[in-house]
């Protein structure tokens, strides 16, 4: 194993043909980035260098946390960047590098799948990858499936409530039935001036609701809900964005945003809710995945992604044979589980120039 002097956290196996290098800011590594999204991926929101980079300069970055990207390079050519976060400041969690973890557009890779392995086995202990990005990664060997993920939304409704648990379906019909009153507007924008009231609503109920877990994740939550925003205005940006608007009679009640992502997939991101007691009966986060499923599936788009680590009520959604691939490494085997600090870098905050962690 190779050693990184400037960083104990990393010590990266040298692969042979590949060089691996890290960067430690976004500009750095912005002529990479754009090597490959002109062959790869390009104009995708979840491997779009602006939007990573509003997610360490709005969020990360005024944490406190570190910042690693890991650049590999063959033959003269950029096969991969996996951006690494060091989250020491998480009121929850223990200290960890992560990769999929808080933004759901965070679990792409600007990586291949024929490449994936081989830059996996370049990166430090990290929490585990959610890999629903491929359907199906090459090398099965280097990775595990577990329930959940993307959701195949089929090609009718019906079929779609058949691949379910009896339950979920009784549970989704029903709540269908509940907001037939409500008038709902398709869009492909945000409409920053009415969405001020929801927004107020559901940021003053994560507030409240992570308060009782510490003070300090109720702050978190809140500076996440705003990133989002601006994440989707970026979808918006980008023509990717997919939004509904709910109404009874004339007054917003919830607003839905999801993003398209190539030709047929739909990443589900926010939904926006009046989350006072009046509504409370609605189940409007439901309600408002379950219409843009059905809108989604109009448009022909086949799947739909709710993330591997999904809340409760978003399990309703799965199918009975869904799964998600994923990558897991025994220092970090589970979300809460706690463990000691792989070190301290005395020079964290320090500006470094790129350092060559694996040559062959």
């Amino acid at each position: 194993m190779e050693s990184n002097p400037d960083d104990p956290h990393i010590c990266i196996p040298p692969r042979k043909g590949l060089e691996v290098a890290v960067y430690t800011s976004y500009e750095a590594v912005k002529p990479y980035w754009e090597e490959i999204n002109r062959t790869y991926k390009g104009g995708e929101l979840t491997l779009d260098w602006e939007a990573h980079s509003l997610i360490w300069e709005s969020f990360y970055k005024k944490r406190g946390e570190e910042l690693r990207i890991f650049v590999g390079v063959e033959e003269g050519r950029c096969i991969g960047i996996i951006p690494l976060i060091r989250v020491d400041n998480d009121p929850v969690d223990p200290p960890r590098w992560t990769f999929s973890d808080d933004f759901i557009i965070s679990r792409e890779y600007l990586c291949s799948a024929e490449n994936a392995g081989r830059m996996l086995a370049c990166l430090p202990p990290h929490f585990s990858d959610d890999l629903s990005c491929f359907y199906q990664p090459v090398g099965d060997e280097f990775f595990s499936r577990a329930p959940g993920g993307v959701v195949d939304l089929k090609e009718s409704e019906e079929e779609y409530l058949q691949s379910l648990r009896k339950k979920a379906r009784h549970t989704l019909r029903r709540t269908r039935t509940l907001n037939t009153d409500l008038f709902v507007e398709s869009d492909n924008r945000i409409r920053w001036a009415e969405i001020q009231d929801i927004f107020l609503s559901q940021t003053d109920y994560w507030i409240h609701k992570n308060m009782v877990i510490t003070p300090a994740y109720a702050d978190y939550s809140r500076d996440k809900l705003v990133v989002d925003l601006l994440l989707m205005g970026r979808a918006e940006t980008m023509g990717k964005l997919i939004s509904h608007y709910f109404y009874e009679g004339d007054c917003l009640i919830a607003a839905n945003f999801a993003v398209r992502r190539e030709n047929d997939r739909v990443d589900d991101y926010l939904c926006l809710r009046d989350c006072g007691e009046k509504q409370a009966w609605r189940g409007l986060g439901i309600y408002a995945i379950l219409f843009n499923m059905e809108f989604s599936r109009s448009l022909g788009i086949r799947w739909y992604d709710l993330s591997a680590c999904v809340r409760e009520y978003k399990r309703k959604f799965i199918n009975m044979e869904s799964s998600f691939i994923y990558r897991e490494y025994p220092e970090y085997p589970l979300r809460r589980e706690v463990f000691e600090s792989a070190g301290d870098d005395p020079d964290r905050n320090r500006t470094k120039p790129p350092v060559l962690i694996a040559q062959v």
